[in-house]
């Protein structure tokens, strides 16, 4: 990876103010340089694939109370995030013509009061938006997803790779399915794509687990 100074930065119209901050480009004519700023040590990886800034930059699980996971929910919940932070779509509308509050956002997760709540806030800790959404439609899909990951990790120790195969074809249809519940329930409030929804209710099952 070859690491530039900021006034080294190729000049591109779309390109952000780069102040106090270290960003990764990930256009095709960009990719795999990292433009830093000598001043503050501040990381932020930037993809420009659907705008400048529409994307998570930091997302915060909050599993404090929950039970210990197991060893496979726990393997799930850290491929995610490593996942979502390599890649991610996330972009607020606008709402009755007022400014887009500017992002990569910093995304808070957790389960308050039966409900499942997205905190977003800026990369300088200013609120850009908070939504609350019922864990009803979830419930179901999410158990499914549970007992169709034991039975694939029960697979993978006994079962030959062609038994193994239908059980995980079927845990990725019920993975979509679970994403796609989640793109519905978030429409109107943020435009997320297929694999970023994925993601995202692959955390939203870790934070059912033992609740």
């Amino acid at each position: 990876m070859v690491v530039r100074p900021v006034r080294d930065i190729p000049p591109d119209p779309a390109w952000i103010n780069p102040k106090d901050l270290c960003v990764t480009l990930a256009k095709p004519a960009h990719r795999g340089l990292t433009f830093a700023a000598p001043a503050k040590g501040c990381f932020f990886n930037v993809l420009l694939r659907d705008g400048p800034m529409s994307r998570i930059a930091h997302i915060d699980l909050d599993d404090a109370n929950l039970p210990p996971p197991t060893p496979e929910i726990e393997q799930e919940r850290r491929v995610a995030m490593f996942d979502l932070m390599e890649e991610n779509s996330f972009t607020l509308p606008v709402r009755d013509d007022r400014p887009v509050p500017p992002g990569p956002y910093n995304v808070g997760l957790s389960i308050r009061d039966k409900r499942l709540v997205f905190d977003v806030n800026t990369a300088t800790d200013e609120k850009a938006a908070e939504f609350h959404l019922s864990l009803s439609p979830f419930r179901q899909v999410v158990k499914d997803y549970f007992q169709i990951c034991k039975s694939y990790f029960d697979a993978v120790k006994t079962l030959p790779p062609s038994q193994i195969e239908t059980i995980d074809m079927a845990r990725r249809g019920i993975h979509n399915e679970g994403a796609r519940i989640l793109q519905e329930r978030l429409e109107g409030k943020v435009e997320v794509d297929d694999a970023t929804a994925r993601r995202l209710f692959t955390l939203v099952c870790v934070l059912h687990f033992g609740g």
